[in-house]
């Protein structure tokens, strides 16, 4: 199964979800807020945006903005909150980044038990359930936030992890691309060691852990937090295959200069060894390999607030299939998920043509995933 969210701004957060590889869709219900207490403290317990979609083990779970996490036992026909996380008094102190809100960009499900989960939160740290999330506890111990006072920079419960990625062969290893760095633990997250070998720059937002060698994983550097484009105007991606002791630097392929694509969070998939650029440039390397390839092309969906657009092209004779994590826009029927609709909507897909495509996306609506 797969699923994909878009918030259409005045029509609200619409989720669609395909049971065929996205050959065809059905629109589904979408997670809602319970009323908001009066006098409550907090954000508004109003539904901005699905920010990350897993499903494991008979359940499909939803993070959202402003922070709550959702779970749907019948594919999405309907939500539950959890409460059990909403309710939890550290999430007074959960704060957003990037967003004014809090939210749940990272789930990962154990692959070998079926009641635990866990989550990171932008800002709110990393949280693990045990026990299909009627109890949480929270282990973000060794993470470091140089964004806050010194005093402050160790508590768990402010921690920024960007992305938290796990290892399906040995589920105990976890990786975390954190605001203030990289992140690696051995203990399913009881506590995290920080990275400080990679070059080129620990800032990012993209990761992707190898499925079966725990010591592989994949990061985009950008600059800073006050500058996020890619250092010296070069696109890299950094890999490490002996747990971060060391790190190759992968360039060929990629865009040297006068390049200003930021990666974000969901943008690198190892699905299809691609990753999405914030300007809508796509690229694919295959596992193992050091060199990438521009894909531009074929069939589109877009993601992120920013509208970046994704040109895939399927590896097959020609013919055009949605990427393993693709996002649906919903709600715009050209632009569905369905196979061959891009070309209706884009017309011309060349090269010369992308500015004329990017256009005439803006037109027509926004994708949750940032």
């Amino acid at each position: 199964m797969h699923a994909g969210g878009a918030n259409l701004g005045h029509f609200g957060v619409k989720l669609h979800a395909s049971e065929d590889a996205g050959a065809s869709w059905r629109e589904v219900a979408t997670p809602t807020y319970p009323a908001q207490p009066e006098g409550a403290a907090g954000p508004a317990w109003a539904l901005r945006q699905l920010w990350s979609l897993e499903s494991a083990h008979g359940i499909v779970w939803a993070g959202t903005l402003p922070g709550g996490l959702f779970r749907s036992a019948d594919f999405g026909q309907s939500w539950q909150l959890v409460e059990t996380l909403w309710n939890r008094p550290e999430r007074s102190e959960w704060f957003g980044g990037g967003y004014d809100v809090p939210g749940i960009h990272s789930i990962c499900p154990h692959p070998l038990r079926p009641g635990e989960l866990l989550i990171g939160v932008s800002c709110g740290g990393v949280w693990l359930s045990r026990d299909g999330g009627a109890d949480w506890r929270l282990q973000a111990a060794g993470m470091r936030a140089a964004y806050l006072p010194p005093e402050q920079s160790d508590n768990p419960n402010t921690q920024d992890p960007h992305l938290i990625a796990r290892c399906a062969k040995v589920p105990d290893v976890l990786w975390c691309q954190h605001h203030n760095g990289i992140w690696r633990s051995t203990d399913n997250a009881r506590s995290w060691q920080e990275v400080r070998t990679a070059p080129v720059s620990s800032f990012g937002f993209a990761l992707a852990a190898h499925p079966q060698e725990p010591g592989t994983a994949w990061f985009v550097p950008a600059k800073a937090d006050e500058c996020r484009v890619p250092v010296e105007a070069a696109l890299v991606v950094n890999r490490t295959h002996d747990g971060g002791r060391s790190f190759d630097t992968l360039r060929r392929g990629l865009p040297q200069e006068h390049c200003y694509d930021l990666v974000y969070r969901h943008g690198l998939a190892l699905g299809g060894g691609c990753s999405d650029a914030a300007d809508g440039q796509h690229q694919r390397q295959p596992l193992g390999q050091r060199r990438w390839r521009r894909q531009l092309a074929g069939r589109v969906t877009a993601s992120a607030t920013d509208l970046r657009v994704a040109f895939r092209l399927n590896r097959g004779a020609g013919a055009r299939q949605c990427h393993p994590r693709v996002v649906c826009v919903s709600g715009c029927r050209p632009m569905s998920c369905v196979t061959h609709s891009a070309p209706q909507v884009l017309g011309s897909t060349t090269q010369s043509g992308d500015d004329r495509a990017l256009h005439k996306l803006k037109n027509w609506c926004h994708a949750v995933l940032r």
